[in-house]
């Protein structure tokens, strides 16, 4: 099962929808990126989900410079490197192989235990879904109209 944990969205101040009420907006400036606006998830109401839900499909997002956006089947072994470097150690988050670094050896060690248990929970869920390559584009309409059709031909199961 997947558990939602919705917080917010954040889109490109250009990509903030005219109808979104400015109580539910932030501005969020960051120095290494542009900025963006986090829109509270609240302003959704009962659209998005907040009931776990069982998981039936894994998207492996490749980013292209073209304007197509593609979505294909592939292996599960294709997955198994995105998975241990984004979901079990963490590459890039600060949760992740930064903070380990920051500790002793000894303290990092005793991580083990978390390292086992995202490990042992993501092959769970790669042994329950169906696995997806997503060519994502640079045209965002092309992007979601790909992942929107390919979620209506998928219905109920994706």
């Amino acid at each position: 099962m997947l558990l939602p944990f919705p917080l917010r969205i954040g889109v490109h101040p250009q990509n903030l929808p005219t109808d979104i009420d400015v109580r539910f907006t932030r501005m969020d400036k960051r120095i290494e990126f542009s900025s963006k606006i986090n829109i509270d998830i609240r302003y959704f109401g009962e659209h998005v989900c907040r009931q776990p839900v069982p998981a039936a499909s894994l998207f492996l997002g490749v980013r292209s410079t073209g304007r197509s956006a593609h979505i294909e089947p592939v292996s599960k072994k294709a997955l198994l490197r995105y998975l241990l470097m984004n979901s079990i150690i963490g590459i890039g988050l600060y949760q992740g192989l930064e903070f380990l670094f920051q500790k002793s050896p000894g303290e990092s060690l005793r991580q083990t235990g978390l390292l086992l248990s995202r490990a042992y929970n993501n092959m769970i869920l790669l042994r329950r879904v169906r696995v997806y390559r997503f060519l994502i584009g640079r045209d965002a309409a092309r992007n979601y109209e790909c992942l929107r059709e390919f979620l209506l031909r998928q219905g109920s199961a994706a």
